[in-house]
C-alpha cells in the first residue's frame, strides 16, 4: 500500500484480517531462478515501476478494455 500512496498521492485505507482458507502462510517473490535458467529479465524489476506504470494505464484507460 506504500508503493500505491506514493505513486497516486492518495491515501489507501487497508486493515489485517484473519487469512482465507486457502493463503498460504508466507508469500516470497523472487526471479533468481527464472534469471538463471532462461537468462531473463523482467522489464520492471521495482514495485514502485511497476505501480506507475499500472496507474498511469488505468488513468489513461477508465474503461479497462473497453468491455
Amino acid at each position: 500500500t506504500r508503493a500505491v500512496e506514493e505513486v497516486t498521492q492518495r491515501s489507501v485505507p487497508w486493515e489485517f484480517g484473519p487469512r482465507r482458507e486457502g493463503d498460504p502462510p508466507v508469500l516470497v517473490a523472487q526471479n533468481e531462478a527464472i534469471r538463471e535458467s532462461l537468462a531473463w529479465a523482467p522489464l520492471r524489476s521495482d514495485l514502485e515501476t511497476m505501480v506507475e506504470d499500472a496507474y498511469r494505464w488505468r488513468e489513461a484507460h477508465p474503461d479497462g478494455y473497453g468491455r
